[in-house]
């Protein structure tokens, strides 16, 4: 039978390079277990621990880290804060109770080639034929309004609902994907390298990034087409690639059942 260890070996030959171990590691649990099952989620809630009980998965592979800071010690921290390591405690036995690994695959799933996250992505909203690997994170759709590229966004994500700076009536067709967590920096370079029309991401910062929008909207010459951003939130955006994981990691492990936990987004809507 194979080992969780053994798991872990085979994703990481296929990696570009060696893992940052800072990042991409075991966040809880014991490697020398043998697998029974593998789950990929963008981040470990109470329901993707009671997906993976139901599912007999005893290994988990997030984007996210597990507790509310990019310390595994966490449980053990919280100084006046002692409701904060109780919570991370609780959450932590629950895992261990349950003989679940949880490994964190974020920076070795970015820098595969292609970007696991982007490559699923574009993969399961439909637009992998319009991707040139050699243009990045940039893609020429049909012509079609920012509208339509919206709805399309919130039914293949299954969200209710995106962030639009922009209008909703603008032609759009080249597309650029910032996803996960991105800074106002690298989304302002995309944004003026006239590239694109529209740019998707999972977070903004809006005192930099909108504000450079509605000022280059209104400023610059009236031939000039517009830039519009999407902001569709940090866990929709890499869900689609963490769910590519069974696609891509299936036929590596035979035997070994993959599949992935939806996510839940954190927010009630009120209109």
């Amino acid at each position: 039978m194979m080992m969780i260890a053994e798991v872990l070996e085979i994703i990481y030959k296929r990696m570009p390079a060696p893992r940052d171990k800072a990042v991409d590691r075991l966040l809880v649990g014991e490697v020398s277990r043998a697998v029974t099952g593998v789950l990929s989620a963008a981040t470990v809630t109470h329901a993707v621990i009671d997906e993976a009980i139901l599912r007999r998965a005893n290994l988990i592979l997030t984007y996210d880290p597990i507790f509310y800071g990019e310390e595994v010690d966490l449980a053990g921290r919280g100084g006046e804060h002692g409701d904060v390591r109780s919570v991370a405690s609780r959450k932590l036995e629950r895992l261990n109770d349950a003989g679940i690994a949880v490994f964190r695959f974020c920076e070795a799933w970015r820098a595969h080639e292609p970007d696991g996250i982007l490559a699923g992505t574009l993969k399961h909203l439909g637009f992998a034929r319009y991707w040139e690997r050699r243009r990045g994170p940039v893609i020429e759709l049909p012509p079609r309004t920012v509208r339509e590229l919206t709805d399309h966004l919130k039914a293949r994500l299954d969200i209710p609902s995106v962030r639009l700076c922009g209008d909703l009536e603008a032609i759009c067709a080249r597309i650029g994907f910032l996803l996960g967590n991105n800074a106002g920096d690298e989304q302002l370079e995309m944004l003026a390298s006239g590239e694109i029309d529209v740019l998707v991401v999972g977070e903004t910062v809006e005192w930099q990034v909108c504000e450079y929008i509605r000022d280059r909207n209104a400023y610059v010459h009236p031939d000039t087409p517009p830039v519009h951003l999407i902001v569709v939130g940090r866990l929709a955006s890499v869900t689609l690639g963490m769910r590519y994981i069974v696609d891509w990691l299936t036929p590596k492990i035979p035997g070994v059942p993959v599949s992935y936990a939806p996510i839940a987004l954190p927010y009630s809507y009120v209109l």
